[in-house]
């Protein structure tokens, strides 16, 4: 489980048995604030509980839809622009304008927790927006499962999803030619 240093307090009653559950190898401490119960936590949960204002996008995004079958190391967010940056080494950060960053948001729950992430019809458009930063294989592979999937998908949602994104357009249009 992980938690957040007010949610630790909450757990186990004051800062003095946080402390004491420390030193016993009950909890340990990822950084400042952020504490694990467990040694083999979803970095993704990590991740959202240490950014709560990110949206996971990118190839974490894609493998957990089911379109790609490996996973991303770094954890992918999405971050609005002026917002807390994210340094990090096991997280990737993308920066949206203010316009972009909420499009297409929505939750699934992973071990119970929520998690922010853009839906299908978003993650076409980043699936062209990012085509040179993503490895080829992983890229043919996203494409070939949106081919699979192309008659699940809204084509008017991911139209209005293009006209919020720098060069929705260009993206779209790459899109027509490629999935549908």
């Amino acid at each position: 489980m992980v938690l957040l240093y007010q949610e630790a307090i909450q757990q186990f009653g004051s800062k003095y048995f946080v402390y004491q559950a420390l030193k016993q190898g009950v909890l340990r401490r990822l950084q400042r604030g952020l504490y694990v119960t467990s040694s083999n936590e979803n970095p993704i949960i990590v991740a959202i509980k240490q950014y709560p204002h990110g949206i996971i996008t990118g190839l974490t995004a894609l493998y957990l839809h089911g379109l790609i079958k490996t996973s991303s190391t770094p954890v992918e967010l999405a971050i609005k622009r002026g917002t807390t940056q994210v340094h990090t080494a096991n997280i990737q950060q993308h920066i949206q304008t203010e316009l972009a960053y909420e499009i297409g948001k929505t939750y699934i729950r992973i071990e119970g927790y929520p998690v922010p992430i853009y839906n299908r019809e978003r993650m076409a458009l980043e699936l062209m927006r990012l085509k040179s930063k993503l490895p080829y294989d992983s890229y043919r592979e996203a494409i070939h499962s949106f081919r699979d999937i192309s008659h699940q998908l809204n084509f008017y949602t991911i139209e209005d999803y293009a006209t919020y994104i720098p060069r929705g357009n260009c993206y779209l249009t790459r899109l027509i030619e490629e999935i549908f």
